[in-house]
């Protein structure tokens, strides 16, 4: 009986393992442009996103080269390329934004997302900024094609 309940719990074991290797190991199906820009507590905050988890996205300061943009809900200076800082210039990774915040000053921080991987059902990165400054980013993909951040 004690060799029956070893041989079950090893077998559960390797499958727990398993599965954990190859949802580790799956591609995250996930690209697009997102756009944040609401109004709360008094002020305004705003975010571009690009995100290619599936290719790495190009260096996103070379994507602005005009003084504007085509946006949707941003204000269309808001990638003003004069603005916009050098320290990602030439490089790549899955996911690059910018993010403003409005209150009675305005503070904009540009950052660059790498190392996805999906778990438990949701998409966690790290993020660094042009600062330097690090953490972690939880990405949820909605079936409407928007995210959560």
């Amino acid at each position: 009986m004690k060799n029956y309940l070893l041989s079950i719990t090893i077998c559960i074991s390797a499958t727990l393992f398993i599965n954990s290797t190859i949802s580790a190991q799956t591609k995250i199906n996930l690209a697009g442009i997102y756009e944040l820009n609401i109004k709360k507590d008094g002020g305004t905050h705003q975010m571009y996103l690009e995100l290619d988890f599936v290719n790495n996205r190009p260096d996103f300061t070379q994507t602005f080269t005009g003084k504007t943009a085509d946006l949707k809900l941003l204000p269309e200076d808001f990638m003003n390329a004069k603005k916009l800082k050098q320290r990602f210039k030439g490089t790549t990774a899955p996911g690059f934004g910018r993010y403003r915040e409005k209150y009675l000053l305005s503070i904009t921080e540009e950052f660059r997302i790498t190392n996805p991987h999906i778990k438990k059902g949701i998409v966690i990165a790290d993020w660094e900024n042009e600062m330097g400054k690090t953490g972690k980013v939880i990405i949820i993909p909605n079936e409407d094609g928007s995210v959560i951040t």
